[in-house]
């Protein structure tokens, strides 16, 4: 197609296409309401948030000993959609006597790693790394590989994220591992076993919600009916050179929306001031659209955490501005003595126990909210915002 001209921009009908995706949309979630599709048990509880929680979720259902009572049947359901026939065969892997734990203990040298989901059959394993939310820690693949080696002589490793993206170089190159998604194999999984649980209906309603969330968690919330409506309305002559300009502009929107969001941030802390008396000191590190943009709030009598509002995405570098996440970062970062993260971390989960959070007891940080896709999500994260402010006031008096 050629270039778009000032003359077309004059002559197109944007925001007539944007009125015809817009209704077909609201038809779309028209029918998830008369349906009842929008109640989500998983949504409620805010476990898209849990990455540990998503965790024990897989894993519960992979076990050939848990409670679903399918036995092995859907672990080879997950064997199938993850590798090929003759991969499959050929590792041989059996999934009858399996064990599958989550946060399994795997030291190497002085590290002492855990392992998101470890299935285990014999001699053999399969070593599943979940990134729903966190980046790679330091050669963690690599660590995973050389214990798995020492392990046994014959496993796999998969790393699971919500796209399918590569590891870090210093994570996983050099090594072989598989990449898996939430949006393809881990929902292409969810549904064969709702197909396998038929005479389980109490599981297969589960399973159902829990395909849900994860549709809801990677845009694929709408139906294939709604979706292909919205292609059939862009792919026309008149249409395609709209879509091409809104595309085009879609980054420089969600700068403008980051900005309007920092606005909001200055005027919160303009009443934080003179209506909570908190005094803060801020500092900001790198550049709004650049891979990453940190704004730091360290609270005047608040010894433990301080408050780190982050845009930006540093582990798929693919994207800037992808994600949105709020922490109570320690004072001292990855420096911070154990005892004093332990006290922290149990401190504000129990404080900001009513917003759905990511525990995240690593290095940096003791509390974590995060919003993808946070450019429609203002409200909520101001409110998360004002919250925190609000919490910590509190902490000051006591």
């Amino acid at each position: 197609m050629s270039e778009i001209t000032e003359e077309d921009i004059l002559s197109f009908d944007v925001y007539g296409l944007l009125k015809e995706v817009k209704a077909i949309k609201a038809k779309n979630d028209a029918v998830l309401e008369a349906r009842g599709g929008r109640f989500n048990i998983f949504q409620i509880l805010g476990v898209n948030q849990h990455e540990t929680t998503h965790s024990k979720i897989i894993a519960s259902f992979l076990s050939p000993k848990g409670t679903h009572g399918m036995k092995e049947r859907f672990l080879e359901l997950f064997l199938a959609e993850c590798f090929s026939e003759e991969e499959v065969c050929d590792f041989n892997f059996d999934c009858k006597n399996a064990v599958v734990n989550t946060e399994s203990y795997a030291p190497t040298g002085e590290i002492q790693g855990r392992i998101d989901i470890l299935i285990s059959s014999g001699a053999k394993h399969i070593v599943i790394e979940n990134k729903l939310l966190a980046g790679d820690q330091s050669h963690q693949l690599k660590r995973y590989a050389e214990w798995s080696e020492i392990n046994s002589a014959d496993f796999k490793i998969l790393y699971l994220t919500k796209d399918g993206h590569e590891a870090s170089e210093q994570s996983g190159g050099g090594i072989e591992y598989k990449k898996i998604s939430y949006g393809k194999e881990i929902l292409n999984w969810i549904e064969n076993c709702c197909a396998e649980s038929a005479k389980f209906p109490l599981v297969r309603e589960t399973l159902v919600q829990y395909a849900n969330l994860i549709r809801h968690y990677t845009g694929e919330s709408m139906s294939a009916k709604a979706a292909n409506a919205i292609i059939n309305t862009i792919a026309n002559d008149e249409n395609i050179g709209i879509a091409q300009l809104i595309v085009k502009n879609y980054q420089n929107a969600k700068n403008k929306i980051a900005y309007e969001l920092l606005y909001e941030f200055g005027e919160f802390e303009k009443i934080a001031r003179k209506t909570f008396g908190l005094n803060y000191k801020r500092n900001e590190k790198g550049k709004l659209g650049s891979k990453d943009f940190i704004i730091r709030y360290d609270i005047e009598g608040i010894e433990d955490v301080r408050i780190a509002i982050l845009f930006g995405d540093s582990v798929t570098e693919k994207e800037k501005l992808i994600r949105l996440k709020i922490n109570l970062e320690f004072r001292d970062g990855k420096n911070t003595p154990e005892k004093e993260k332990t006290a922290a971390l149990e401190k504000y989960r129990t404080l900001l126990a009513d917003i759905p959070h990511q525990v995240n007891p690593s290095e940096y940080s003791a509390w974590r909210m995060q919003f993808e896709p946070w450019e429609t999500q203002k409200s909520e994260i101001v409110e998360c915002f004002d919250k925190i402010a609000i919490t910590l006031k509190n902490t000051r008096k006591e």
